[in-house]
């Protein structure tokens, strides 16, 4: 009787050791599974970790900002006995308002400065615009990839990043590799005469008048070693009727040519990107535009650029001197009035696409007909020549 009680007990402490033990391991389990959630509510691509980080940098981002427009300011307003807002006059501010050597002031040339801070490695785009954060390029490829709507039947792994650092549906776009870089057209528009040739974009047009999502600025198809810029737009917009407003234009653009022709209801031009040589024919024939752009150094072919705007009101401020071709550039433009400032290094050479014309012909030929009158000033050594250009009717000066 004694034995079996024993054995009995014995029986029992083996069960509440079998039970003491699944219990340590249910509870590790549960331990585990609940650091696991900790962690992962940590340090997650939505955890608080990185959630915080998020915020910190948007508020560092917006403290930056503040005080780039915050050193314009006392550039502008000359509180300080500035005489204009130049790479010198802006660096003393951005020192003042961050310290010295906490950030550099770039000038670019054009117009527009950059401001880098040492620290963060964050860059500031200082344009008419105003003050934007720059793109980081870089980053913006490594995590680059064709959006989900994207169709890989048509477009076989290639992946293009607009002009904000986010990918870019292609199916919008006809794109080719062209001499070295990519132009956002067929090879038929890009080496044909513009006349009846396809476009770049072929996407929707909102009730805005805008078009779907941004311009590619890089794009990389499956044989490419790296991203490549997109450099070409001839023609990408040509004649659509119902554009209103134009898209940002990539940094990267150098050719301009027939971009925006024929966009008859095209409202607001784009701000030209300083990399841009050939504008011939960009606005040509567009009718309802009122205020041409400003023109950045750089640019070189301007034949016909505005050439039968028929209400243009606001010419650009200044042709620069690296401009060597003003063939027809504000023909037919009857309501331009205002003062435009000529530095173009116009010669009289006669063109080698037609012999009949010099390098100016046309230039202000039924211009001005219809305004208060357009003056012209500038160090152009061909002024007389250009207002020669003009109709009987016109009304254009000089000095």
């Amino acid at each position: 009787m004694e034995k079996k009680q024993e054995k009995i007990q014995l029986n029992l402490k083996q069960k509440e050791k079998g039970i003491t033990l699944m219990a340590l391991i249910v509870t590790i389990i549960v331990l585990l599974i609940l650091a696991g959630t900790t962690i992962a509510t940590l340090t997650g691509d939505n955890g608080i970790l990185t959630k915080a980080q998020e915020a910190k940098a948007k508020t560092e981002e917006a403290q930056e900002k503040e005080g780039i427009e915050i050193a314009i300011f006392s550039v502008v307003s000359n509180e300080n006995g500035y005489q204009n807002l130049n790479q010198i006059n802006l660096q003393n501010e951005i020192d003042n308002q961050f310290g010295n050597g906490k950030a550099t002031v770039t000038d670019n040339g054009n117009g527009t400065f950059t401001v880098s801070f040492i620290e963060s490695k964050r860059n500031y785009n200082i344009t008419a615009n105003g003050v934007e954060k720059a793109i980081n390029w870089e980053e913006a490829m490594k995590k680059a990839k064709a959006p989900n709507s994207q169709d890989e039947d048509r477009n076989n792994g290639y992946v293009g990043i607009g002009t904000d650092g986010n990918p870019v549906d292609l199916d919008n776009w006809n794109y080719i590799l062209y001499n070295g870089t990519y132009a956002l057209n067929t090879l038929e528009a890009i080496e044909g005469d513009g006349e009846n040739s396809p476009t770049g974009y072929i996407g929707t047009i909102d009730s805005e008048g805008k078009i779907t999502g941004t311009i590619p600025t890089y794009i990389k198809g499956p044989e490419d070693n790296s991203f490549i810029p997109v450099t070409n737009l001839r023609g990408t917009f040509y004649k659509l009727s119902n554009l209103k407003i134009a898209p940002k234009l990539p940094e990267t653009i150098e050719i301009l040519r027939g971009t925006f022709s024929n966009c008859t209801a095209l409202i607001e031009a784009p701000i030209i990107p300083q990399n841009v040589k050939n504008m011939r024919l960009a606005f040509y024939k567009c009718t309802s535009l009122s205020k041409a752009p400003n023109i950045p150094y750089g640019v070189e072919d301007m034949r016909a650029t505005f050439s039968d705007c028929t209400n243009l009101v606001t010419p650009c401020e200044e042709i620069p001197s690296t401009v060597t071709n003003m063939i027809a550039t504000f023909q037919g433009c009857p309501k331009l009035q205002g003062t435009i400032r000529i530095d173009a290094n116009l010669t009289g050479a006669v063109d080698l696409e037609d012999p009949d014309k010099f390098d100016y012909s046309d230039c202000f030929h039924n211009t001005a007909t219809n305004s208060s009158g357009l003056k012209i000033t500038g160090t152009c050594i061909k002024i007389p020549e250009l207002i020669n250009t003009k109709s009987e009717t016109a009304n254009i000066t000089t000095n």
